[in-house]
Formats: C-alpha cells, sequence, structure tokens
C-alpha cells in the first residue's frame, strides 16, 4: 500500500452537540496515526467535559475551532474551508467512519485526472439495534455510487438529477469547493440548498468518479443531526415554503451560469436544463421521503425487475458478486463477508467494525 499523502487533502469535521460520536470519530482517526491535518468546526453548546475527547482534541494534527452555537452550518463549514491549504478537502460528518486510505486514493486520483471534479468510494449505511447483552446488533446496508464521466456538463447533470447518489463526502478540489461555498453565503441557501449546491455544480465543474475501494460507513440513527435546522426535513414542506420560489430562482442562476461556462449554450437552454434536472430529483426526492414518512409501497417494477434479473443468468451473477460486497436480504444484513479476510474490502472495514463495536455512543 502507498504512503499516504499528509500534504494533499484536509478533513473538516463540522460538530453540533454530538460529543459521543465526535469521541467515536477520534478514537478511530487516532487508531491510524491521524494521517491527514483535520479541522474540526464545533458550534455546540453543549459543554466539553469528556478528558479523553478534550486530549484527542489537542493532538498535533487536530486543529479544534469554536465557533458561536447560532452560526448557520453553512456559513461554518465556508468559514474553516477559507482556512484550508492543501489542494484537496473532505468533510466528515461526526457520526460517520470515513476510510483514510480510500481518502487518500480519491484526492491521488483527482491529482492524475485534472477533468475530474471530485472523487469517492464505495459508502454503506448501517444501523446500531437492539443489543445482545453488551453487544449492538450491526446491520449494513449499500448505498451505491455512480461515476458520471459524460463529456458535457448538461449530460452529466441530468444522470445524475435522476438518481439518488450522495456526493457530498467526495474528495473535493479545495478552490472549487471555496467558489461554490462563497455562492452559497451570498444567496443565503441553508443546509439542504447548500449540500444540492455542492454535488449539482461539482457534477458540472467536471466528471465524477466512483473507486472501487470501501470509503465511508454512514451511521443511520435519530440522534440530533448536525446540519439540519429542526428535527427532521420534509420534501413536501419544502418545496411549499414561503422562501422556495426565491431559493430556485437563486439556484438555477448560479447553475445556469456554470452550464453556460462548461458547455457553451445558451442562458435560455441552460434555464431549462436546470428546470428538467429539478424536476427529475424532485419526483425522486417526493416518493423516497413519502415511502419513509407513510410507507408506501413501492410499484409492481420491483417485482419485475426481479423476475427479469433471475431469468437471465448474467445479470443473475453480476447481483451475487455485489452481494458480496454488502450481503443483503430481507431478514437483514449480515457483515459476514466483509469479515472474511478474503473480502478485498476487509482490511478497511476491520477498523469501523472495531470502532462501531467497541464504542457505544449515547447521544
Amino acid at each position: 500500500m502507498k504512503q499516504e499523502s499528509p500534504n494533499l487533502i484536509t478533513i473538516v469535521v463540522p460538530t453540533f452537540n454530538r460529543y459521543p460520536f465526535l469521541l467515536r470519530l477520534l478514537r478511530y482517526y487516532g487508531s491510524f496515526q491521524f494521517p491527514f491535518p483535520m479541522h474540526v468546526l464545533d458550534s455546540s453548546s453543549d459543554s466539553l467535559d469528556d478528558a479523553e475527547l478534550k486530549e484527542l482534541l489537542r493532538s498535533p494534527r487536530v486543529r479544534h475551532t469554536a465557533y458561536d452555537p447560532e452560526c448557520s452550518p453553512v456559513t461554518k463549514i465556508a468559514e474553516g474551508v477559507k482556512h484550508v491549504t492543501t489542494p484537496y478537502v473532505v468533510f466528515w460528518s461526526d457520526d460517520d467512519l470515513l476510510v483514510p486510505r480510500s481518502v487518500d486514493v480519491a484526492a491521488r486520483f483527482l491529482e492524475d485526472h485534472g477533468d475530474f471534479s471530485i472523487a469517492q468510494g464505495q459508502i454503506a449505511r448501517f444501523t446500531l439495534d437492539a443489543v445482545r447483552g453488551d453487544w449492538p446488533s450491526l446491520n449494513v446496508s449499500p448505498f451505491v455510487q455512480h461515476s458520471y464521466t459524460s463529456r458535457r456538463a448538461c449530460d452529466r447533470l441530468l444522470r445524475f438529477a435522476s438518481g439518488s447518489c450522495s456526493l457530498f463526502y467526495s474528495v473535493y478540489r479545495a478552490q472549487n469547493l471555496r467558489s461554490i461555498l462563497e455562492q452559497c453565503v451570498e444567496h443565503g441557501f441553508g443546509y439542504y440548498w447548500s449540500e444540492m449546491a455542492l454535488a449539482w455544480l461539482s457534477v458540472i465543474d467536471g466528471k465524477v468518479k466512483s473507486l472501487d475501494t470501501l470509503y465511508m460507513f454512514r451511521h443511520i440513527h435519530d440522534a440530533r443531526d448536525t446540519w439540519r435546522e429542526g428535527s427532521s426535513w420534509d420534501c413536501f414542506d419544502w418545496v411549499t415554503s414561503m422562501k422556495f420560489p426565491e431559493k430556485y430562482a437563486a439556484f438555477n442562476a448560479c447553475l445556469s451560469e456554470a452550464l453556460v461556462r462548461q458547455d457553451g449554450i445558451s442562458q435560455g437552454e441552460a434555464h431549462q436544463v436546470v428546470k428538467q434536472a429539478f424536476w427529475s430529483f424532485l419526483a425522486g426526492g417526493l416518493t423516497r421521503n413519502g415511502r419513509w414518512r407513510y410507507g408506501w409501497r413501492a410499484t409492481k417494477w420491483g417485482g419485475r425487475l426481479r423476475r427479469f434479473v433471475r431469468a437471465r443468468p448474467e445479470l443473475l451473477s453480476a447481483s451475487r458478486r455485489l452481494r458480496t460486497f454488502f450481503p443483503a436480504g430481507s431478514r437483514g444484513m449480515s457483515v459476514s463477508t466483509l469479515k472474511r479476510a478474503g473480502s478485498k474490502y476487509h482490511e478497511d472495514f476491520l477498523p469501523i467494525y472495531r470502532a462501531v463495536m467497541e464504542t457505544k455512543v449515547s447521544p
């Protein structure tokens, strides 16, 4: 394995009143000897009392900056990224577990491929369910990511908007990220508009690479969110809010200008491309949010697709290969495959497994 490149990338960790998660993150990252500089952006109102956490925050490669608890998440991260001196930067949510080796692979990929704006690897979601004695039950599910490599920015944007990939925690070119965040602050974008702007403008700025490496485990839980204002997000409430027309107009203008620069199309054409992409995104978002909130059943297409795959040996074989990465099923997720030494993700998974199973988080 290549030596990590400490001068290539900075890790930025925004946090707000989730010190138990932050402690788990720093214990885990410390097990790798803090290979990259890390900047913790802390707007917590909770008292920082844990002695171990305070000691970890004083580590030579960790910079801990306190922000006013009323500081908006977007303002905080924009200010934090201004101080990044490395050419690449990645966000690390305090409740997730990122693989340092894979972050380095993504940064090296961008270093060698100037036509790509962001890169990441494979992501999984995990939950810690009812405990058996002192041990929680770990369930894992895949969060499939894709590459977007079309030559035209319009084509990349339309394809990305029609899916459900998450690009927020990719490795960014620091200069591009600063520019996007400045636009977010200028237009007063809140959390969700900013998350979208980071992904959509990155897709326009360049190609997107999804690497075949275990990159991140995202913890799904009911604790307070580091980013969102309020306890939960509702797509319908968002799109029917009083501020939506104003924010959408600003969002469309930002993206349209970027498309004009990248593809050389007219402002009118760019406006229509963004509108089409937003329609596609909104349809998927409302459907997914409705299923989650109201238990809507998936359409019959799911059953038809399964029958279609089973009838074709080559597709069935590909499906089985995918399940060796993240074994899934209606009985819940098993981590047995990832724990096997023969898995190509085994080496990166074991530190995550230890961090999750050995640290009791009670937010």
